[in-house]
């Protein structure tokens, strides 16, 4: 999203509404929203239904855009790659603590 927020719940808004107060999505986002309720299912909202979806939106709910990491380049890459590749070098270091001992 290009204004990310935490919005106050309201019945009669949609997905497409909330997607509009967080100023639409950045062009590096898929093309598919996550929409969690606050029981935790997930539900996939794809592009081309974000302005049909009626998709049930409860209090509490989550609606989150993922970043696909393709489109992005320089800096933001950078940053978007670093905590995948720190995760990774964190458990390789633990798992080799394990194996010699």
């Amino acid at each position: 999203f290009k204004k990310p927020s935490n919005y106050f719940y309201d019945p009669s808004l949609s997905a497409n509404d909330y997607i509009k107060m967080a100023g639409g999505l950045k062009e590096s986002a898929y093309n598919e929203l996550l929409l969690i309720d606050p029981d935790g299912k997930t539900h996939t909202i794809r592009n081309e239904f974000f302005f049909n979806s009626q998709q049930q939106i409860y209090p509490g709910s989550i609606i989150y855009a993922q970043r696909d990491i393709g489109k992005l380049s320089g800096i933001s890459y950078a940053s978007a790659l670093a905590p995948i590749l720190s995760g990774l070098a964190i458990s390789l270091a633990s798992l080799n603590s394990i194996t010699n001992d």
